[in-house]
């Protein structure tokens, strides 16, 4: 297992090479570990520290797929396709960012979608409805009711996975008394 997941990482390591290049950052910084999460954590525009919950377990599957989608969405691919190949086939599709001609770098994502937010925010405060629909008109970011419901889906049900993947397991108690089995969970926190 721990041979599986170096071998994970080497090759995360491996593909982030040519996306750091095409940000015009130095290529061999994202071979050296922990420095290529911080450099990669910047290319997205997360806060100092977020690299840090990546040391802790279950969160930082959560915190990397995160990553992964921020780090699509600052070479400006916004569909949830882009999403959900940046999760599933990471180094491969990074391979793909660092790779392909016609993708560029954009910059930092959250900062560009946080101003976009405050803007919006703006408007509501001072009750525009004309500039806040102007806004939402040309906001990038913006996804569609059916996207945010997909979306949603998609990490309950991922979540939903790994919590019982790594927290809970089910097991049978063959029991006497009635002939068959007792079913019950386990907490794997608790031991």
């Amino acid at each position: 297992m721990m041979s599986f997941l170096v071998l994970g990482y080497l090759i995360l390591s491996i593909s982030l090479l040519s996306v750091f290049q095409k940000a015009g950052l130095p290529g061999w910084k994202a071979l050296i570990p922990g420095l290529n999460l911080i450099i990669w954590n910047t290319m997205v525009g997360r806060p100092r520290g977020y690299p840090i919950l990546l040391l802790v377990p279950i969160v930082n599957i959560f915190v990397l797929a995160g990553l992964a989608i921020d780090l699509s969405r600052s070479f400006n691919r916004l569909k949830y396709i882009d999403s959900l190949l940046a999760v599933l086939a990471m180094p491969w599709y990074f391979l793909y960012l660092g790779l392909s001609d016609k993708i560029d770098y954009e910059g930092p994502i959250i900062p560009k979608q946080k101003e976009i937010n405050a803007k919006l925010k703006s408007a509501l405060k001072f009750k525009n409805k004309n500039k806040f629909k102007k806004i939402m008109a040309t906001n990038p970011y913006r996804k569609s009711w059916g996207r945010e419901w997909i979306e949603s889906l998609t990490f309950g049900i991922l979540a939903a996975a790994f919590i019982r993947m790594f927290l809970i397991e089910a097991y049978a108690i063959p029991t006497s008394s009635n002939g068959g089995f007792s079913i019950g969970w386990r907490s794997i926190v608790c031991e």
